[in-house]
């Protein structure tokens, strides 16, 4: 387990501030038995007091990469994206994320399994949503009503049958 000294941050964080205080919140990075981490698969967060969150990656290391550089934009008051035509706003698990690392809450990240196929990648995805309860996706609670979500629900998708972003 890693120190659990969380950097004092005053005033408007530098990027290398919040990296050191992302350091000291991710303490456990779990890898469930027989999952390899360098491989397309899903992943549990847990955010201390807060929530759990699913998610699919292709390269592990870029979604931690992004989720880093995406909570370092929030926490500095930046806006999601400097493209003025995305409309995208910061999803309610990349908020508590990044609460989590101005609070100095506990973040557990665990790989779950490996999955190669997209397609059924995303529907383990759902899956594992209502399986964990993970409050944290925005999806939770229109699949946890469904008493039969899972594999065969769709994800709500826009006009082009991409996924909403929140």
């Amino acid at each position: 387990m890693k120190d659990r000294t969380i950097p004092e941050i005053v005033g408007t964080p530098s990027s290398s501030e919040i990296r050191a205080r992302w350091d000291a919140i991710m303490t456990t990075k779990i890898v469930a038995p027989g999952v390899n981490p360098d491989k397309p698969g899903l992943y549990l967060w847990r955010v201390e007091g807060v929530g759990a969150y699913i998610g699919v990656y292709s390269h592990l290391g870029k979604r931690m990469g992004h989720y880093r550089r995406t909570i370092t934009r929030y926490i500095q008051g930046r806006p999601f994206s400097d493209n003025p035509t995305d409309k995208r706003g910061f999803r309610l698990f990349l908020r508590a994320l990044a609460e989590a690392v101005q609070n100095g809450r506990e973040v557990t990240l665990t790989v779950l399994e490996n999955e190669p196929d997209k397609p059924r990648r995303h529907a383990r995805e759902r899956a594992l949503i209502v399986q964990y309860g993970a409050s944290l996706n925005s999806i939770a609670k229109n699949l946890s009503d469904k008493p039969d979500a899972g594999a065969g629900d769709r994800m709500p998708t826009d006009e082009l049958g991409r996924r909403p972003r929140h």
